[in-house]
Formats: structure tokens, sequence, C-alpha cells
């Protein structure tokens, strides 16, 4: 009898965490059913860009109103995460959802009948005023359902909030995961099927997996709900136990009430919180260098004679950080937030620099294309933490959609700095932007966080 008592503990610590996360029946329905969701996310920028110039042989204008799409989306994204904090996922959820999906259903028919290009723009502008973001949502949700199952006594705030860095590497790696398949599907449907079937698709995706999310009862959630519980996941890692999201405010405004800081911030934004305005504007530098690399291949590519190799190593690059989110959450992590976020920018400085030193060899360029890859995820886990550590429960949808928002801010700087550099001075001279985007990324973040460089170099110190 004492042998299974032995064994069977031993088998609980051995548990995948994504496994433990997946048995949560309504983890597993809402995560799915968003993964589907988000598709349009991997192929409508790049669905537009190819039916543009399929239908109207004009590759600027194509590249415009894509701009003017990202650039739309990258506006109302946190309006709507707004709505959705304050009045839940379900209640907003169906009206955005319908809406989504008229207007980009309605781009479809004024593409397809080749409308002047002032419609088309007009439609880009209303595509982008209604798109939001499910991989916000599935995050918070995640983070609701499992804080609920620490007060309930099935989980340990410990156990919760491993379980929550699991659930944001999750996400992270079916972001990846849809980057991997959205621009292989977009260039094979538009140019084997119809110069619109890519538009379709995400279409019928959306309406089939928003349907689904909206519909589950994980959906009527009430995220005001988090402030009010007794052991939130994530915390300050310096504090001896868990607190709740006034205790926070309590000790980040000592001479404040709680309740009142609350009710200030209530009609304001997630950005008036410490440390998440520093955090985005990070961010959209460190968006920035994606996009310059994945225009600096192309264009090296091409120079080569070599442009179908691009996508190849596109798809090698974002392997990697599909890898480096499953590693990521499958670890139980004790280093700090930001400094583990600022470790990983570190390392990405260093892979984005082995990039640049080997862009002309390609037997080296391919592994450590792998290598800067597997950084990618774990740091937009990381960031995704902080803003949940950072934030009450009522602005977690806004503070995480903040970071998409950023992030399209960021790919359009960098493809634009990117273009005016290789005009300039040649493909080579591009891959200089991103180990540069990343570096003044790092130093916002560390000229921002008062002790974050003096706690670092002790890191170092004792490890080395």
């Amino acid at each position: 009898m004492a042998q299974p008592n032995k064994t069977q503990p031993q088998k609980t610590k051995k548990k995948s965490p994504f496994l433990a996360l997946l048995s949560l029946p309504e983890g597993r329905r809402f995560t799915l059913s968003a993964l589907v969701a988000r598709l349009p996310m991997s192929m409508l920028s790049l669905g537009i860009v190819l039916a543009i110039n399929h239908l109207y042989n004009e590759w600027s204008s194509a590249g415009l109103v894509s701009a003017v799409y990202v650039l739309a989306a990258a506006v109302m994204t946190p309006v709507y995460a707004r709505l959705f904090d304050r009045y839940g996922q379900r209640r907003v959820g169906h009206i955005s959802l319908a809406l989504s999906n008229v207007f980009l259903a309605v781009f479809i028919v004024i593409v397809w009948l080749r409308l002047p290009m002032p419609a088309v723009i007009a439609g880009a502008i209303g595509l982008g005023a209604t798109q939001f973001s499910f991989g916000a949502l599935a995050r918070a949700r995640w983070t609701w359902l499992l804080r609920t199952r620490t007060t309930q006594g099935i989980l340990t705030a410990h156990d919760a909030r491993t379980l929550l860095t699991t659930a944001y590497a999750l996400e992270s790696a079916f972001d990846e995961v849809l980057y991997i398949i959205g621009p292989i599907l977009a260039t094979t449907l538009a140019t084997s099927v119809s110069p619109v079937s890519q538009l379709i698709v995400p279409l019928v995706a959306q309406i089939i997996g928003g349907t689904i999310f909206f519909s589950l009862s994980s959906a009527t959630a009430n995220m005001a709900a988090l402030q009010t519980i007794n052991e939130p996941i994530s915390v300050d890692p310096d504090a001896p136990r868990p607190i709740t999201d006034q205790e926070r405010l309590r000790k980040l405004h000592p001479s404040r009430s709680p309740i009142a800081l609350l009710r200030r911030f209530r009609a304001h934004s997630a950005l008036g919180f410490p440390g998440v305005t520093l955090l985005v504007l990070s961010f959209i530098v460190y968006a920035s260098s994606f996009s310059a690399y994945d225009v600096g291949v192309v264009a090296l590519a091409k120079s080569h004679g070599e442009e179908a190799v691009s996508g190849v190593l596109l798809a090698i690059y974002s392997f990697g950080s599909l890898c480096g989110a499953l590693i990521y959450g499958s670890r139980t992590w004790k280093m700090p937030l930001w400094q583990r976020y600022i470790s990983f920018m570190s390392t990405l400085i260093l892979g984005f620099v082995a990039l640049d030193l080997t862009k002309d060899f390609l037997p080296l360029f391919i592994p450590a294309a792998f290598l800067t890859g597997l950084v990618i995820s774990p740091t937009y886990a990381t960031a995704s933490m902080i803003i949940e550590d950072s934030v009450p429960g009522t602005y977690l949808t806004e503070g995480l959609s903040w970071l998409n928002t950023a992030s399209a801010i960021g790919s359009s700087i960098g493809s634009s700095l990117v273009g005016v550099v290789i005009d300039r001075a040649g493909a080579d001279a591009a891959f200089h932007l991103p180990w540069m985007f990343i570096i003044c990324s790092s130093l916002i973040v560390l000229l921002g966080r008062k002790g974050l460089a003096a706690s670092l170099f002790r890191r170092v110190r004792v490890h080395g």
C-alpha cells in the first residue's frame, strides 16, 4: 500500500503543465475556439496586399490599403478591450463580432467589384476599426479561470501562477502557429483559387470560432470580479505572499485609498497604471525589429535571385519562436518579471547580431534564425505577465490589447524605416536595424525602471 502512495506524487510532479492546463474543459474550449477565430490576424494584412495587387495591379495602393487597415485596427483594439473589461465578453462580443464580420464581407465585395480606390480605403478603415484581439480575450479568460480555481481551493497560488505562465506561453505558441500557416495559406489561396479567397477563409474562421467563443459559459465571466479575489496569480516576486489588486494599489500609492484609486482609474486607461506605458513604449520599438527583419530577409533573398527561399527562412524563424513558447511554458520561473523581460531582450540582441554576421552564409544563417526565434514568444509571454501583474482585473483585457497595438505600430515603423535603409544602403544594411531596435527598447526599460540594471548586475555576479 505504501508503494502506490510514493509513486502518486511523482506522477503529479512530472505532469506537463500544458497537459494540466488543457485538462481544464473550460480552458480547452475557449482557447481552441479563439485559435480558430484569430486566423484573420495572420492573413488579412498580407491578404489585402495580394488582393489589391491581383485585382488593381498596383503595389503602392496595396501597401497603402494594408497600412490603413493596420493603423485603424491598432487605434481601435484597446477601445474594444476597454468595453470588454467594463461590460463583459459576452455582452460586447456578439455585437463586435457581427460588426467585424459585416465589414469584412463588405470589404471583400468592394475589392471583388474593383470599386474606386477611395471606396477600398474607406472599406479598409471600417474593417480595421471593427477588429479586436481574440488573443487578449483568451488570456483574460485564463486569468479569470485560474484565479477562480485558486479561491475555490482547487489550486494553490503557486500552482496557479505557474499555470498562468504556461497559459500565456500557450497563447503565444498558437500565435506563432498562425503566423507560420497564415502567410502560406494566404499566398496559396490568392494564386491558386481566387484573388479574394484569402479574405473569405478568415471570414469563415472568424464566424465559426468567434461564435463558439462568445457562446461558451466562460464568456459570462465578469472581469471586475478579479479585483475582489484574495489570491491573485501574478504578484510582486519579492512579496512574501500573494497580494490582492487593492493591496497592490495600496503599496504603490500608500497615501490614497485603493477604492478611490480604482474609481479614479475607472474613467481612464490601463496606461495610467505604473509600468504599463513604459512597457508599451518599449514594445513598440521591440516590435519594429521583426518587420525590419522580415523585409530584410525578403530583400536579401531577392538581391541574390532566391526570392522563394525567403518564405522558408521566415518560417524557420517562426518555428523557433513556437518551440521557445513550449519550452518557456513548461518551466517554473523564479526570476522577477522585469529582469526576465530584459534578459530575453539581451539574448535577442545577440541573436540579431549573429543573423547580421551570417546573412551571406546560409548554413550558419538557418540555425541562427531558429535560435533567435526561440526568444520571441518567451519575451511576449513575459510582457503579458507584466501587464497581468500591473493592472487590476477590470483593466486586464485592455492592458493586454495595448501590447497588440504596440506591436502593430512598431511593425509599421520598422517596415517604413527598413524600406528607406534598403533604398539608400542596400539589403545588407537592413540587418543592422533589428539589433539596433532591440538595444533601444532595452534602454527604454533600463532607464525607466529604477534599480533594474543594478539588480541584473547583482544576479549576473552571483551566478557568474
